[in-house]
C-alpha cells in the first residue's frame, strides 16, 4: 500500500450498521509465479535412487509444448517452468455492514458487497533447465518447496492484455475502530475483493502457442495493522 491513501466516507444507516464505497489501487508491480510441477531425484527408504515426475509435467509436455519446447525438455530432464508477471489493478466496490458500537468505539466491524475490477497484465513464460529448491522426502514421496532459483531461464512465450471483471464478494473486517469528528483510528483491518474465475473474458492470447492463457482468479487482499484517517 502507499503510505498515504484516499479513504471514502461511510454512511451510518443506524447506530450499528453502515454502507460505503471501497477502493483498492495496485500500482504496477512485478511478481514471479512459482512452479507447482516439480521433478527431481531422491533416495527412497531402501536406498534406491528414483526420479520423481508429476502428472502436470506430462500434460504440459504432450498438450502445450511446441517442438522447440520439447527439444529443450528432452535435453533437460529436470526442466521446469516459471511465469514472471507485471500487473496493475484497480478494484472498486460498495459494501454494507454491521459493528458493535461502544461510545466512539466500534468492535468487530464486518462489511459485505460487490464491485468491479480493471487490471493490466503482462506474463512472460520461461523454461528452466532445473528449478533449484529445498526438497523433503516423506513416506517415499518427494515434496518440493515452491521457492527457489530458475536455472538457465529461457523465455518461450509472452501474453499481455487487460481484464475487466465483476468482483464478488467484496468484504472488509475491522477488529477495532475509534471514530471522532476529525479522525479514525483502526487496528486489524482487512479488505478483500474476490474475482470469480468463470468470466469469459478472463484469458490472454499467447504469442508463440495456440492456447489461451487463462486467468483463474484476480483476488486482492489488503491488510492494515494500524491506520489513521484524517477526516475533512
Amino acid at each position: 500500500m502507499f503510505p498515504i491513501m484516499i479513504t471514502f466516507p461511510e454512511t451510518l444507516m443506524n447506530s450499528w450498521s453502515f454502507r460505503g464505497f471501497q477502493l483498492d489501487y495496485r500500482p504496477s508491480d512485478e511478481i514471479s509465479l512459482r512452479p507447482k510441477i516439480g521433478a527431481g531425484y531422491y533416495t527412497d527408504s531402501s536406498g534406491e535412487e528414483k526420479f520423481y515426475p508429476s502428472p502436470e509435467r506430462e500434460w504440459i509436455y504432450n498438450n502445450y509444448f511446441n517442438d522447440s519446447d520439447k527439444a529443450f525438455a528432452d535435453a533437460n530432464p529436470l526442466w521446469n517452468m516459471v511465469a514472471d508477471v507485471t500487473i496493475s489493478s484497480l478494484y472498486m466496490g460498495y459494501t454494507w455492514g454491521v459493528f458493535l458500537p461502544v461510545y466512539t468505539f466500534r468492535f468487530m466491524k464486518l462489511g459485505w458487497g460487490f464491485g468491479i475490477t480493471y487490471s493490466d497484465l503482462s506474463y512472460k513464460l520461461s523454461l528452466c533447465t532445473q528449478y533449484i529448491s529445498e526438497t523433503i522426502v516423506k513416506n517415499d514421496e518427494l515434496i518440493i518447496d515452491d521457492t527457489g532459483i530458475c536455472e538457465n531461464k529461457t523465455e518461450i512465450d509472452v501474453a499481455s492484455g487487460h481484464i475487466n471483471a465483476y468482483a464478488f464478494p467484496v468484504q472488509n473486517a475491522t477488529l477495532f475502530e475509534r471514530v471522532t469528528e476529525d479522525s479514525i483510528w483502526r487496528i486489524g483491518h482487512i479488505e478483500w475483493f474476490g474475482v470469480p474465475g468463470n468470466q469469459t473474458d478472463q484469458s490472454l492470447k499467447l504469442k508463440n502457442h495456440d492456447d489461451l492463457f487463462e486467468i483463474l482468479s484476480l483476488d486482492s487482499q489488503t491488510t492494515e495493522v494500524i491506520s489513521y484517517t484524517y477526516r475533512f
